[in-house]
C-alpha cells in the first residue's frame, strides 16, 4: 500500500501572506496560517471569513433581469395565473424548487411544482412535460430552478404557446441563450463583483425569492428558506466562500435552532441525536443522499413534498420513503461499481487510455454518476459511465473528472453528437442517439481527445496538506480552535495535517464488514496516538515501521470523555518520503514566525510510561485448554505476588474451582503491583492491556486469553438486566468503569448498548458524566423491534470490533504481542 498520493503543502512561505497582520486581526497564529493557505491574504477579508453571520449579502437586483422577473411574478400573483416551478431531481434542484414554491405560496400565488423523471424525461425542460403543463395545467408562467439555460427550443415552444418562462439556473450557458422572459443566471453576467458565479442553483432561486419578498415588504420570510439553501449548496458541492459561506452558516444555525420538522425527521432516520449541533458533514452524508436517492430511482416529487409539507403524518411517510430509496440506491451502487471494475480489467488498457469510458445495458441511469465519482476517487482519471437503453435507442452518460480536465469544455467539442448535454468542469452528462453514433465510435472519439490533452502526470492525485505538526500540538483546545473556520466544504476543506516519523505499533479491522482500520502509533518520545482509517481494509506496512501520517484531527466522545483521534488520509513510509525529496521550504507549525506562538505554547500532557528497570518474561499459554498441574504449583509457590486478570464469567468460574487462586483475581478496576500477572482473560482493549501492565509492573506475564464471544441479543439482555437492577436498587445510577468491567467488555461497547436501549425506549438517559450514567428504566426490551433501529448498527459495529480485537490477539504471534505491548507501554525490550 505504498502511497499513491503526491503530498503537497498549500503554502510554502507563510511570511508572504501578511501573516503578522492577519494574526493580529484573528488573534491566532494557527488560524492566520490556515487562512493564508486558503488564499485569504488581507486582515479585512480574514475577519469577514471568520464572521459568516455578518457577511453582507449582495442585492438581488444586481441581476439584470431581476426587476423584470419580479414584476412578472407579482402580476401572476395578483391575477392568480397558474405558475409552475420546473425543478431538477437532485438535492440542488429539489431545494431550489422548494424555496420558490414556499415563497410563492407565502405570497398567495396559484402555484405548483414539477420535477421531471430522471429516466423518462432527463435533465432540463422536457418537451412533452412542457406541453402537458401548458395544455392540462394551464400554466401561464413557468419558472425553472437549477435548469433551463440549455433549453433553447423548449423555451421557444413555450413562448409560441403563450406561456412565459423565467429561467433561474447556475449552469454554463451555451452560445445560443434561450429566448426566455427573464434569465437569472450569474454565469450570464459580464461582470461579477459579488462573486455570485459560485452560487448553487438554490442560491440563485434564493436571490429571486429575496427580491420578491423585499418588493412585497416581507423580507423576514427569507429566514424560513435558509435551511434549504444550505442543503442544496452543500449537496451541489459549491465553494463555501463569500455568500455561499454566509448562506450555509445561517442555514445550519437555523436547523440547529429551529429544527424544521422535515430536516429533523431525516436526521433522526439517519441516526443522528436530536441535540447534536449540525455541521456541513452531517448534511453532506446524512441529508443530501436521502434527498438525491429518490430522484435517482424514481420521481423526485416526494422529496419536494417532504420539504414543503406541514402534515406530520405525511412527513413521516415521506421521510421513510426517502430512507428506503437511499438503502436501495446503496445496494445498486455497490453492484454497479463491482461490474464497472470488472469491465475496467477486461476492456481498458490503463497504460494506454487516460479515461475510463464504460457502458452497460443493465446500469441504472440514476446511479452511474455516483459510481463514476467512486471510480475517479479510486483510479484518479476521468470516468464516463453510460446506461444503454436499446429500446429507446439512447445512451445516457454521467461523467466525473479530475482537476486537469474540464468536462464541460470536453463535451462541447462533441456536442453535435448529443441530443443534449450540460454540467460543470468536474461533473457533466449527455444523452446521445445510438442510431446516429455507436457507443464504440463515441468512446474512441472522446478517448482520443482526452489522450491528446492529458499527460499521465495529470493522473497522479495530490494530497494537499496544511502543515506538519507535533503530537504535543494535538490538544482539545487546538481542535476546537479549528472550528472557527467552519462551515467546511468545497474550497474550505477541514485542515489536513501531517506528523512525520511515527512508528506503527498495531492495527486491526473495524466494522461489521471489516472495511475500516484502527491503528496505534508512537512518536520518538513514546507518546501514543490512536487513529482510524475509514474504507481501508488492508495495510502492507509492517509493525514497528516508521511512517509519515496525514490526517484530520477529531475528538472522539464516549461516555462524556473526550479523546483525540486521528482520521487518516494517507500513510507514507519514511523511506518513500526521503526518495521523493520533499521541498524543504514546506511550512510546519514549528516553522511559523515567532509571533505565531505568542498565544502561548500548544502543549498536551504526553501519555508517557516509566521504563521498568528489569525485563519482562512472557510465557505463551494460548494453545492450552486449562491450568496444568505444574503451573498451578508454580503459582502457589509465588503466593500473593501473583495477580490473575479475570473479568469474564468463564474465567471466574475457573478460579472458583481452585480455592487458593480466587483471592488473586483482579479486574481493570483493582490492579495491584505484582511480580507475576496471569492474563486468564484478554483485557477489553489495547489501552486496558497497557494500563494493567503499567500498574502491575510485573517481571513476568503468562498469557492465556480465554475466548468468550457474546451473541448480540445476549449482551443486550445482560445490559438491560443490569440497568433494570440499577434503576430499582441504585437510584438509576450506574458506574461507567465498573459496569463494563463486570461484563468483560470495552467501555465503548457498553455505552453503544446503553444508547441502543435509550433509542428503544427501554431506558431514558438523564445525564452522562465522567464516571456514571443517570437514567430511568422504562420497560423491558423488545429484541425484534430493537434490531430495526439505526443505533443497532452502531452497537453491532462496536461488538464486531471487540470480537475482532480478541481474535487478533488470540492468533497473533507472541513476539508481535510482546512487541506491541512493550512498545506502546514504553517498556524496555522483552525477552
Amino acid at each position: 500500500m505504498t502511497s499513491c498520493y503526491k503530498w503537497t503543502y498549500r503554502n510554502k512561505d507563510i511570511n508572504s501572506g501578511n501573516f503578522a497582520e492577519i494574526k493580529n486581526a484573528t488573534g491566532s497564529g494557527i488560524i492566520a496560517s490556515l487562512l493564508i493557505n486558503r488564499g485569504i491574504t488581507s486582515p479585512e477579508v480574514a475577519k469577514q471569513f471568520l464572521d459568516p453571520e455578518n457577511i453582507k449579502l449582495s442585492s438581488p437586483f444586481i441581476f439584470e433581469d431581476m426587476q423584470k422577473a419580479v414584476d412578472r411574478i407579482n402580476d401572476a400573483v395578483q391575477t392568480q395565473e397558474c405558475v409552475v416551478i420546473y425543478g431538477d431531481f437532485d438535492a440542488d434542484g429539489v431545494t431550489s424548487a422548494s424555496v420558490l414554491y414556499k415563497t410563492l405560496k407565502f405570497l398567495g400565488a396559484n402555484t405548483d411544482y414539477y420535477i421531471p423523471d430522471r429516466m423518462d424525461e432527463g435533465h432540463g425542460i422536457n418537451r412533452a412535460a412542457l406541453c402537458k403543463l401548458i395544455s392540462q395545467e394551464k400554466a401561464k408562467l413557468i419558472i425553472t430552478t437549477d435548469c433551463g439555460i440549455s433549453n433553447y427550443q423548449e423555451v421557444k415552444l413555450a413562448q409560441s404557446l403563450g406561456t412565459d418562462v423565467i429561467i433561474t439556473d447556475h449552469h454554463e450557458p451555451p452560445e445560443e441563450i434561450p429566448p426566455a422572459y427573464a434569465i437569472i443566471n450569474p454565469k450570464t453576467m459580464s461582470e461579477d463583483p459579488a462573486g455570485l458565479k459560485k452560487l448553487a442553483g438554490v442560491g440563485v432561486a434564493y436571490k429571486l425569492a429575496q427580491a420578491l419578498l423585499e418588493v412585497n415588504n416581507k423580507p423576514e420570510f427569507t429566514e424560513e428558506l435558509l435551511h434549504l439553501v444550505a442543503i442544496g449548496t452543500i449537496g451541489d458541492v459549491m465553494p463555501l466562500l463569500g455568500e455561499n459561506r454566509a448562506l450555509v452558516h445561517k442555514g445550519l444555525e437555523l436547523i440547529t435552532r429551529k429544527k424544521p420538522p422535515a430536516i429533523a425527521k431525516i436526521l433522526e432516520i439517519a441516526g443522528y441525536k436530536p441535540d447534536r449541533k449540525l455541521n456541513s458533514g452531517m448534511v453532506a452524508f446524512g441529508i443530501v443522499p436521502r434527498i438525491n436517492a429518490i430522484g435517482r430511482l424514481a420521481g423526485a416529487n416526494p422529496a419536494v413534498e417532504l420539504l414543503v409539507t406541514d402534515d406530520g403524518q405525511k412527513l413521516e411517510e415521506l421521510a421513510h420513503e426517502l430512507d428506503q430509496n437511499n438503502k436501495e440506491r446503496q445496494q445498486i451502487c455497490e453492484s454497479t461499481f463491482q461490474k464497472a471494475e470488472d469491465k475496467i480489467f477486461t476492456e481498458i488498457d490503463l497504460d494506454k487510455n487516460k479515461a475510463l469510458i464504460l457502458a452497460d445495458r443493465d446500469w441504472h441511469p440514476g446511479i452511474v454518476g455516483i459510481v463514476a465519482s467512486k471510480l475517479v476517487e479510486k483510479y484518479y482519471r476521468p470516468a464516463f459511465l453510460l446506461s444503454i437503453d436499446e429500446e429507446a435507442r439512447e445512451g445516457r452518460c454521467s461523467a466525473r473528472s479530475v482537476s486537469a480536465l474540464n468536462l464541460y469544455d470536453t463535451l462541447t467539442v462533441f456536442s453535435d453528437h448529443f441530443i443534449r448535454f450540460g454540467g460543470h468542469a468536474l461533473a457533466a452528462g449527455f444523452v446521445f442517439n445510438l442510431d446516429k453514433i455507436s457507443f464504440e465510435s463515441l468512446k474512441t472519439k472522446i478517448n482520443n481527445h482526452i489522450d491528446s490533452i492529458l499527460e499521465f502526470d495529470d493522473l497522479s492525485p495530490e494530497l494537499k496538506l496544511d502543515m506538519d505538526i507535533e503530537p504535543a500540538d494535538l490538544t482539545i483546545d487546538f481542535i476546537n480552535e479549528l472550528d472557527r473556520l467552519a462551515p467546511f466544504g468545497e474550497a474550505n476543506p477541514y485542515p489536513v495535517f501531517a506528523i512525520p516519523d511515527l512508528t506503527l505499533r498495531s492495527y486491526s479491522l473495524l466494522g461489521q464488514k471489516k472495511n475500516h482500520l484502527k491503528l496505534m502509533f508512537t512518536d520518538n518520545r513514546d507518546r501514543v496516538l490512536e487513529a482510524v482509517w475509514w474504507n481501508k481494509n488492508e495495510l502492507d506496512i509492517s509493525i514497528s515501521e516508521q511512517v509519515d501520517v496525514a490526517f484530520v484531527p477529531s475528538i472522539n466522545n464516549y461516555m462524556d470523555k473526550q479523546r483525540i483521534q486521528l482520521v487518516i488520509k494517507d500513510i507514507r513510509r519514511v523511506e518513500d518520503r526521503c526518495r521523493e525529496k520533499v521541498d524543504i521550504t514546506q511550512c510546519s507549525l514549528q516553522e511559523l514566525p515567532e509571533e505565531a506562538l505568542e498565544d502561548g505554547p500548544l502543549v498536551v500532557e504526553p501519555i508517557e510510561y516509566a521504563r521498568a528497570e528489569i525485563d519482562i518474561n512472557w510465557v505463551d499459554h494460548r494453545q492450552e485448554n486449562g491450568f496444568k498441574r505444574e503451573f498451578l504449583d508454580y503459582l502457589m509457590s509465588l503466593g500473593d505476588k501473583v495477580s490473575i486478570f479475570a473479568e469474564s464469567l468463564r474465567a471466574k468460574e475457573i478460579l472458583e474451582n481452585v480455592s487458593y487462586l480466587k483471592p488473586l483475581a483482579v479486574t481493570r478496576t483493582d490492579i495491584r503491583i505484582s511480580e507475576c500477572v496471569v492474563f486468564l482473560d484478554l483485557p477489553a482493549d489495547d489501552m486496558t492491556f497497557m494500563n494493567v501492565i503499567k500498574q502491575a509492573d510485573p517481571k513476568e506475564i503468562h498469557l492465556f486469553g480465554l475466548m468468550t464471544p457474546y451473541e448480540p441479543v445476549d449482551l443486550i439482555r445482560k445490559v438491560s438486566g443490569m440497568l433494570k437492577y440499577a434503576g430499582s436498587s441504585k437510584d438509576g445510577v450506574i458506574n461507567l468503569e465498573r459496569a463494563p468491567c463486570a461484563l468483560a467488555v470495552p467501555a465503548e461497547l457498553f455505552m453503544a448498548c446503553v444508547e441502543l436501549l435509550d433509542s428503544a425506549g427501554v431506558v431514558e438517559i438523564v445525564e452522562i458524566n465522567e464516571s456514571s450514567i443517570e437514567f430511568s428504566f422504562k420497560g423491558s426490551v423488545n429484541l425484534a423491534a430493537i434490531q430495526q433501529l439505526p443505533d443497532y448498527t452502531s452497537f453491532l459495529n462496536a461488538l464486531t470490533e471487540f470480537e475482532n480485537y480478541k481474535n487478533d490477539y488470540k492468533t497473533k504471534d507472541i513476539e508481535q504481542v510482546k512487541q506491541l505491548i512493550s512498545d506502546c507501554c514504553s517498556l524496555i525490550e522483552v525477552k
